[in-house]
């Protein structure tokens, strides 16, 4: 923005200035760095010019009004509300755009409003309460409903003037006015607010900035019109991948803080035998200190696994429970490939981290080949075709030898490796509103062979069930001792369907489960185990059966005390 020069004008017109001119003035002031819009904002600052060059103010003079005898028109103020009602009238005017009397409020901060003397419907104003109910329509087109506490300017109990706010269409300047009729008042301001707020109406103007502008032009031409899309603009790919790691490990951060989960640090120095046991490593060599301080600190780890089951048993040793601890940290396989790794002690909440990230979809499980993972309750999850980690349940082996009596579930993902797909993800990411239908939830049990993929049950799961199906996920592994011996265990799908264009059906619903049930059964030899609604949906069926039954039941009593009190007389007699 450039600077805008300070106005000699206004110079010479409030100072008087005995060494210099307005106009060598007004380049020094400017030169040293002030500016109009500047100097407008700084009431005091011409005092101080004055004192500084000890310069008096210059007394400001206004023209004599001649005053009229005869009245042109009567004035009655009869609410104390108004101090003072000055009118003054102008003849044979030639109506044309004009900003005269906004610049004399803005000069004297003094607002006027302007009547069109022709049409008042008499030449007398009074200024007073409106009446309760009392109704006018405003310039702008509303038609506004009053009460006492308003104050109006009326003219044979017409109100033509909300005072101090906005005049009336009848009384309004019209291409054809010829005799203006200049209303200069004042009224209490306090009484002004609260009518402006209650009636919900301002003339003020609000446009400073082309943006602004576009504002009122978006109202007029209205809003709803404008079509809801994302900048051209719109990043699809990441270019600094390392200011980019580091985002998404802070928002990862927080999020498991904001859930609850505890950060720790753990050494990062493991034992021989913990090298044996958990080999999960980025390479086939570890790295190993020429001089160790002990034994149990003698290679670098390349899983954080090792750490936190020692922190968890020093935990539960001390009498801590429901541990959610998180750890973000680098292991190290050759000297060129450094991994970033986050390990969690506990797995409920991995399917919200790839949420965070949007790769969802993208994750797929297969059965874990850690020998430190129990199956069936484990998996390995891949991005693609790559391995970015696992999760499940520790081995009881395992979790006895660290003198843990619990189940214990962990989870490790790699975030160099995901952060290194996000890089590569070029696909659009695509929005779309929150449905404002109602969903609903089913459950369906199957019993599998022992081995089987959870993960491509549920794509085969979303093919069949297509947009409608919202959500799905296994909440429950069972495996009784009957299932177990017969290679079997039952799996159980929780699924939420919803549309984004109407209320789902219930034969609808019920369409897309017999096609998911039949398919299931016939590409995994899965049996259908148990199918299940959630108890809510059958409430009003419940209560009506139970009401029924009630009636039922009264009537066949009254019935039977009918025919004891009143034997049927014998026929024959």
């Amino acid at each position: 923005m450039g600077v805008l020069p300070v106005n000699a004008e206004y110079i010479e017109k409030f100072l008087l200035l005995p060494k210099t001119t307005p106009k060598k003035l007004a380049e020094k002031l400017t030169y040293y760095g002030l500016e109009t819009k500047i100097v407008e904002c700084k009431n005091s600052l011409i005092q101080e010019i004055g004192i500084i060059l000890n310069c008096s103010v210059k007394s400001i003079s206004f023209p004599t009004i001649n005053e009229r005898k005869e009245k042109l028109v009567e004035v009655a103020i009869n609410t104390s509300d108004c101090s003072e009602f000055y009118l003054g009238l102008i003849k044979n005017i030639e109506v044309k755009e004009s900003p005269d009397a906004n610049l004399v409020m803005l000069e004297s901060g003094q607002p006027l409003h302007i009547f069109d003397y022709d049409t008042l419907p008499e030449k007398k104003m009074i200024i007073r309460s409106a009446y309760s109910g009392e109704k006018m329509n405003a310039l702008y087109g509303q038609e506004l409903a009053l009460n006492s506490e308003d104050i109006v300017v009326s003219s044979r109990d017409k109100v033509i003037s909300l005072a101090g706010i906005i005049g009336d269409q009848a009384t309004a300047l019209t291409p054809n006015t010829k005799n203006i009729l200049i209303e200069c008042a004042t009224f209490n301001p306090t009484t002004i607010k609260k009518t402006t707020k209650h009636l919900n109406v301002s003339t003020a103007a609000n446009i400073t900035s082309p943006e602004d502008l576009l504002e009122e032009l978006l109202r007029i031409y209205d809003y709803n019109k404008i079509v809801n899309a994302l900048p051209d603009n719109f990043p699809t790919a990441i270019v600094n991948h390392k200011k980019e790691f580091l985002k998404q490990k802070r928002i990862l951060k927080t999020y498991l803080t904001n859930q609850g989960w505890q950060e720790i640090i753990t050494y990062s120095l493991i034992s021989s035998e913990m090298r044996n046991e958990f080999n999960y490593s980025v390479s086939d060599d570890f790295f190993q200190l020429l001089m160790p301080k002990n034994e149990y600190h003698e290679y670098y780890r390349q899983t954080l696994i090792p750490s936190h089951l020692k922190t968890l048993k020093y935990n539960l040793s001390h009498g801590n429970k429901d541990l959610f601890f998180f750890e973000i940290s680098s292991v190290y396989g050759s000297p060129q490939q450094q991994e970033e790794l986050l390990a969690l002690s506990g797995v409920g909440v991995l399917e919200n981290i790839f949420s965070l990230w949007k790769i969802e979809k993208e994750i797929s499980f297969t059965p874990p080949s850690l020998n430190y993972l129990s199956f069936p309750q484990s998996a390995e999850i891949f991005i693609g075709k790559e391995r970015i980690g696992f999760f499940g349940r520790l081995h009881p082996q395992i979790a006895q030898k660290y003198q843990i009596n619990e189940a214990v579930f962990i989870a490790q993902i790699s975030l160099s490796r995901i952060i290194d797909y996000l890089n590569n993800f070029s696909t659009q990411i695509s929005y779309q509103p929150v449905s404002n239908f109602p969903s609903s939830t089913k459950d369906l049990s199957f019993v599998f062979s022992e081995n089987i993929n959870y993960d491509k049950v549920i794509k085969l799961i979303r093919e069949i069930a297509g947009n409608n199906l919202q959500e799905i996920k296994v909440f429950d592994v069972y495996q009784s001792a009957e299932l177990e011996r017969t290679e079997k265990k039952s799996v159980s799908f929780h699924l939420v369907f919803q549309s984004p264009i109407k209320t789902l059906e219930s034969k609808e619903i019920e369409k897309i489960l017999e096609n998911i049930i039949e398919r299931v059964e016939k590409v995994f030899a899965a049996k259908l185990r148990a199918y299940t609604v959630k108890f809510y949906q059958f409430i009003p069926s419940l209560i009506l059966g139970i009401i029924g039954a009630i009636l039922v039941v009264e009537i066949v009593l009254a019935v039977i005390v009918g025919v004891a009190l009143n034997p049927l007389e014998n026929p024959l007699n």
